[in-house]
């Protein structure tokens, strides 16, 4: 099959200028970034896009670490109404809101709301912080409201279609501030308590239910999620130190014909080429990425291994924080590992592929028709070929022109 058109673009103009030069990606011995040492972390079992969300709760945040670190978004909470209808700033969104947007982590913001008071009043004063802060710019999610029924940190009205009306007063009056629908964060039991109600199903869902293989999904006419709060995590993490108790989080998103982040199509049916969807800038806004079938071919929507049998490298992660399942891998896969060794997939595993370390990581780039080369992806002798028809090669100070042609 030959990929529609608007897979090979990139969706947000601002990303492709982010990307700079452009350059054709071709593979060289292989690709997707992998690992050396096993692993058992929970979110590498998932194929979206992780990220996470955070308060005053989790301290100091290194967010160039926390980028580093494999966390492509985060949720910063700006504010909260009490108990008694006083609402409140987070007194690290400003930091967090500014911190999270220089270091290049996705970045949205929401309020916790107390259904006995009135939403529009909840909904300006999250809209007064994040202007304060600097306001929204592209590329930002839109804000969230923190609905859930939680004991004693939460007062309710006794008649039920008035949260309702003040859960609508705060959606509409942040949509007409912002231009965007804002998401609405919940779970199955508390939109029970809600009564189900079914006219916010227009809404993105951001859906909390720990530790299950899905989340369980509130019965308000939602066909699917978009963020997803998955696990919190019980020790810190990369730049964040205080990080226990943390809300752990992921993205689904798609790119064109409803391929899934994380999930490949072929270029053309029994060629050599796959695509892999990638965590665009803002949800819908995903990338593809090309990859090597590594003498292989692909086939439907993924590669099938040539002649030297089938292999499956599990575990691990790169030297950049980042992680491939097993399913991404074909004998022959390349990666650039923990120890900052060059490492093959073949049948019985990883094996060292020799050389000097790999420590390679190259930016600015994507191909003449816009598919992005994610930086995670190469490593040292990584190879691509240039818009201008030359090959370049990634060094430990970027591209490196190989004055060759190519095609």
């Amino acid at each position: 099959m030959n990929l529609p058109r608007s897979l090979l673009a990139v969706t947000n103009e601002s990303r492709r200028r982010e990307l700079g030069a452009a350059l054709v990606l071709l593979i060289a011995g292989g690709c997707f970034a992998g690992a050396s040492e096993p692993m058992a972390i929970t979110e590498q079992e998932i194929t979206n896009a992780p990220g996470m969300d955070v308060s005053q709760f989790q301290g100091s945040i290194n967010w160039s670490q926390v980028k580093a670190g494999g966390k492509q978004f985060s949720f910063i909470r700006a504010s909260y109404t009490d108990t008694f209808g006083v609402s409140h700033a987070d007194p690290s969104f400003a930091a967090n809101w500014q911190g999270a947007r220089a270091a290049g982590v996705i970045r949205g913001a929401y309020h916790y709301f107390q259904g006995l008071y009135d939403g529009v009043t909840q909904a300006n004063f999250l809209i007064n912080q994040i202007n304060a802060a600097g306001g929204m710019q592209t590329g930002d999610l839109p804000p969230a409201i923190d609905v859930e029924h939680n004991g004693a940190n939460n007062v309710w009205d006794p008649v039920t279609a008035n949260n309702v009306t003040r859960m609508q007063q705060w959606l509409i009056t942040a949509q007409n501030a912002f231009g965007v629908k804002p998401y609405i964060y919940t779970n199955q039991s508390t939109w029970a308590f809600l009564g189900n109600p079914q006219q916010f199903s227009s809404y993105p869902l951001w859906v909390a239910n720990f530790d299950q293989p899905s989340p369980a999904m509130p019965a308000g006419g939602w066909a699917t999620w978009t963020f997803w709060q998955y696990h919190v995590q019980s020790a810190p993490i990369t730049g964040m130190p205080g990080a226990n108790g943390l809300d752990l989080d992921f993205y689904t998103g798609s790119c064109d014909n409803g391929i899934p982040v994380g999930g490949t199509a072929c270029a053309t049916q029994g060629g050599a080429a796959q695509y892999r969807c990638l965590f665009g800038s803002t949800p819908g806004a995903s990338l593809w990425a090309a990859e090597s079938c590594n003498g292989g071919t692909c086939s439907g929507s993924s590669c099938t291994t040539g002649g030297g049998g089938s292999c499956s490298c599990s575990g691990g992660g790169t030297f950049w924080h980042t992680s491939v399942p097993a399913s991404d891998t074909s004998c022959g896969f390349r990666v650039c590992g923990g120890d900052n060794q060059l490492y093959a997939c073949q049948a019985d595993g990883w094996h060292g592929a020799g050389g000097s370390p790999c420590n390679c990581r190259c930016t600015n780039g994507a191909d003449s028709q816009g598919r992005a080369i994610n930086p995670d992806y190469t490593y040292c002798g990584y190879s691509v070929c240039g818009s201008d028809h030359q090959h370049y090669s990634c060094t430990a100070t970027g591209w490196s022109p190989q004055h060759d042609t190519c095609s």
